[in-house]
């Protein structure tokens, strides 16, 4: 099992058709991973401050709105192997 102890990061991107072609590389290889997508700057209403009543975010920046960044880890043990599988 992959966890916060004994887990390395392998990837990292905000494109999620390369986040698939590397988990689908390792679900081939039979690697075990943990895959987190998360939002940069936590959530939009509390890093950007106010959304208007009809949803607008202020100060018209909405880049955080649609972009996600997906991290991959695998075990410590098998970062070696996992990039060489993966990794171009």
């Amino acid at each position: 099992m992959v966890n916060i102890l004994n887990r390395a990061e392998l990837f990292v991107d905000t494109s999620a058709e390369a986040a698939a072609k590397v988990w689908t590389k390792l679900e081939e290889a039979g690697i075990e991973y943990e895959m987190v997508t998360m939002r940069p700057g936590g959530d939009v209403r509390s890093h950007h401050g106010v959304i208007g009543v009809n949803g607008s975010v202020n100060g018209g920046y909405i880049g955080d709105l649609t972009m996600f960044i997906y991290k991959i880890y695998v075990k410590r043990s098998e970062l070696e192997h996992a990039r060489k599988v993966c990794l171009p």
